[in-house]
């Protein structure tokens, strides 16, 4: 275990993870058409023109009677028919005649002119599509990435990969190639989620080492069952007479008891975003005697058979108290993957009794062979899995089927780059140490802002209700919480009124007055300036996606490259958290211990470290066991019972002004890696207060009351990238003359008036309302460029377009003298 120095008010922890795209930018090259681009110039140009002869005519004709059937046409530059400018004319003079005439003219051309340009445009877009298809028909590991993103829909996309289409698109055929094509964009630009289209790299910082280095591997891949379907299969098996009693059921977490009256209370979303989440009390119940003595009792340590044995009651049957209290929503009571491990299946095995541990271990038999085999045989052995899932629970292998990104299957792999003993030098440790310090700063002004004040309302809050010095415990809490909820979420919208406005002035005072120029270089004192108008604290810990465009790497080890930091994280340690952090333990074994230490070097004196137990909606849940006892706020812990803290067991104190979270059984005040629910507010979830601060990624700098923002540049480090503000309802088609038109080319010639009027660079992020991830735009490519004025079409509110940085010209990893984009993940820690 190596931790880094104390520089620049962070700590570095010497663990990093690279990811890279699976597939290299070049596969989007043929996608550009700058003739395209070059013909909508030029219509646009003549449109120009015309729209001054237009205006020439509308003068001449003012008042005139003939002015009425004229000035309908001339408004949208449309040439006058031969009738109704014979018309137009026999009143005219010579001047006015030949005005029309030469009016009429150009309109003609210029209507001719977009006629060939549509004609050329679909044969352009057709071209393109079938580049596309050829794409993923010929390329395997381009059909691994729709088994793995879609197989819900994979026979029918495969089968029409491999028809014959000779160049015809109808209506499926754009369909499924705008589909295929959102897949390229992502897996060339951004970094996908799945396996060896997204491979990771597990580094570490070396100040004693020069430039970066590493070593050639194989890549290797890792299976695993989706957690939420070995949850069904845990539910199904538990149900089963000759498996029942080896059920140990236990408490649903926060489902408090008060004198034999259950409050469950619970934090949910059905999107998963953000502001999405909610905190309620659920339902409450009043117990009868049976009730209790088995609520009491299940602590997830008995068997529904060692509570039969002690069982009481005479005349009253054991499951079906269990039952009622189950369906309550008060006791889990069936067979649960651990929370935590990437693999469900051992932790769901080991409760089970051998007949049924050989029905998992077909589906791990199958999940191994899966992550071994060869694509077609991976293809027979998905169908098999998902046959035998669909067998034994009943329950379709697919979720969210057949949408892009959100496609949840039984399985999900990850991967290993072909890249090992990955080591960034001196250099490049010092730059994320000391360089890029300010930033995570300036991220974490509105969260630290919003701990701080939130801090002191709950504090205010807590001390009003129940007095100071008063052990509240967390159910008296949580129903007063409910209750006053309004008058708690009052002083949370104030907090983020203030948050938005310190938002809009660090946005403006590192702008200045050059808001319109595309760079703002900013002095580093003067952000030093600005940060020293801030606390920094409550402590916090980030996880910052660092970007570096550098022609290669000789350039890189030379320091001659920009940093953008993509992603900024504050959420609990993310490479020790997340679906790949057993592949990065496996690669980095002491990580753990390091980051451990690191969290304590955040704490106060006295406080004790929490990790928290909660459940992830998809794919899985996986994360490195720290040494610490977990607070099981809803989904089991793989920990032994006796390091699971309940929320039972917590309590909630006032007093001097501050507000703790207190274990009962220990005396300790309680820090919490993370709070329960994912939302930073109180407003959400009132133990947000007693965590660190929370970001949850996005671009450093908000300014959302800007439509424009400069790239914000201070020496090597990129604060902000360019970014524009758009209504979506700008995203419409229109062509000559402001005509509003679905076609395709249409939506190329307004794309083009968007860049002249915004300033546009060619290669844009489009991030969209509703969509979970940006898309990549290139505005020479009629394929990307319809993409995003596709899904504009069902969007409203502001799209937020940021320039492309690295550019595909700065991307310094490089494979078989091919580019791919890639971002180093890393972990830094405030300075005490």
């Amino acid at each position: 275990m190596v931790l880094m120095g104390d520089h620049g008010g962070w700590r570095l922890a010497s663990v990093f993870m690279l990811r890279q795209a699976g597939f290299p930018i070049d596969l989007l090259e043929p996608l550009q058409s700058p003739g395209a681009v070059e013909a909508v110039r030029k219509l646009r140009a003549a449109e120009v023109e015309l729209g001054v002869l237009a205006g020439d005519v509308r003068a001449l004709l003012a008042g005139l009677p003939e002015a009425s059937r004229v000035m309908p046409l001339v408004g949208q530059l449309l040439p006058l028919p031969p009738s109704l400018l014979a018309f137009a004319t026999e009143a005219a003079d010579d001047h006015m005649t030949a005005l029309l005439r030469n009016y009429t003219d150009h309109a003609a051309q210029l209507r001719a002119d977009w006629d060939s340009f549509v004609a050329a445009y679909e044969r352009t877009s057709s071209a393109q599509r079938e580049y596309i298809a050829s794409l993923f028909r010929d390329d395997i590991a381009l059909r691994e990435v729709l088994l793995l993103s879609n197989d819900a829909q994979f026979d029918q996309l495969n089968r029409w990969l491999d028809t014959p289409r000779e160049g015809r698109f109808d209506r499926r055929a754009r369909r499924v190639t705008d589909m295929l094509t959102m897949y390229l964009q992502r897996l060339t630009t951004k970094n996908e989620t799945h396996a060896h289209f997204g491979p990771i790299s597990v580094g570490r910082f070396d100040p004693d080492a020069t430039g970066l280095s590493w070593t050639a591997a194989e890549l290797s891949r890792y299976s695993y069952l989706s957690h939420w379907a070995a949850e069904e299969i845990g539910r199904v098996l538990s149900e089963r007479p000759e498996l029942r009693e080896a059920v140990r059921p236990r408490r649903r977490p926060l489902a408090l008891s008060d004198n034999g009256v259950v409050h469950v209370f619970a934090s949910t979303t059905n999107t998963g975003f953000t502001a999405d989440w909610s905190f309620d009390e659920e339902c409450r119940r009043e117990l009868g005697s049976g009730e209790r003595w088995v609520f009491e009792r299940a602590d997830g340590t008995r068997t529904l058979a060692e509570l039969a044995q002690e069982w009481p009651e005479e005349g009253a049957e054991l499951d079906r108290v269990v039952e009622e209290l189950c369906t309550a929503g008060l006791l889990v009571a069936w067979f649960e993957p651990l929370l935590g491990e990437a693999d469900p299946l051992p932790g769901l095995r080991n409760q089970l009794l051998p007949p049924a541990q050989e029905e998992l271990d077909r589906f791990s038999g199958l999940v191994g062979e899966f992550g071994r085999a060869p694509h077609e045989r991976r293809i027979e052995v998905l169908t098999e899995l998902k046959t035998a899932f669909e067998g034994l629970t009943g329950t379709n292998a697919n979720r969210h089927a057949g949408r892009h990104y959100a496609d949840r299957a039984v399985l999900f792999e990850e991967c290993h780059a072909p890249i090992t003993d990955l080591v960034a030098g001196g250099e490049l440790t010092k730059f994320v140490e000391t360089e890029l310090a300010p930033l995570y700063d300036i991220v974490l002004v509105g969260p630290r802002m919003r701990m701080r004040r939130e801090h002191a309302v709950l504090a205010d809050w807590v001390s009003a209700e129940f007095g100071d010095d008063r052990a509240v415990p967390l159910v008296d809490f949580y129903r007063r919480f409910t209750a006053d909820r309004g008058q708690i979420a009052a002083h949370c919208v104030e907090v983020d009124a203030e948050i938005a406005d310190v938002d809009d002035m660090v946005a403006t005072t590192l702008a200045g007055s050059s808001a319109e120029d595309h760079e703002v270089v900013v002095p580093r004192e003067d952000i030093d300036a600005l940060l020293d108008r801030f606390p920094r604290t409550p402590p916090a810990v980030c996880n910052p996606d660092v970007m570096l465009a550098a022609s290669s790497v000789q350039a890189l080890d030379a320091g001659d490259f920009l940093a953008v930091v993509g992603d900024c994280h504050a959420m609990r340690e993310l490479l020790t958290h997340s679906s790949l952090a057993p592949m990065i333990g496996e690669r980095a074994p002491g990580v753990v211990d390091e980051m451990v230490q690191l969290y304590q070097g955040l704490l106060e004196p006295g406080e004790m470290l929490c990790d928290v137990v909660r459940v992830h909606l998809d794919k899985t849940d996986a994360q490195l066991s720290y040494p610490l006892a977990d607070v099981e706020f809803f989904g089991r812990s793989g920990k032994d019972r006796r390091s699971v803290i309940s929320p039972s067991d917590l309590h909630v104190t006032a007093s001097g002004g501050r507000v703790g979270l207190w274990h009962a059984r220990s005396g300790q005040r309680i820090r919490l890696l993370a709070p329960p629910a994912s939302g930073p507010s109180i407003a959400r979830d009132p133990l947000a207060a007693f965590s660190f601060p929370r970001h949850f990624g996005g671009m450093p700098i908000r300014g959302d009351g800007h439509d424009h923002l400069p790239r914000l540049r201070s020496g090597r480090v990129v604060f902000q990238r360019e970014r524009w503000l758009v209504d979506a309802a700008e995203l419409a088609g229109t062509g000559p003359g402001g005509v509003t038109k679905r076609e395709n080319a249409a939506e190329m010639f307004a794309a083009e008036g968007l860049r002249e009027k915004r300033g546009l660079p060619q290669c844009v992020f489009a991030k969209l309302p509703g969509e979970p991830k940006p898309i990549y735009v290139d505005f020479t490519s009629p394929l990307l460029v319809r993409q995003l004025f596709r899904l504009a079409r069902t969007s409203s509110g502001t799209v937020v377009l940021s320039e492309m940085l690295p550019g595909s010209d700065d991307l310094w990893l490089t494979n078989g003298g091919r580019r791919y984009t890639s971002e180093v993940r890393c972990a830094v820690f405030s300075s005490p």
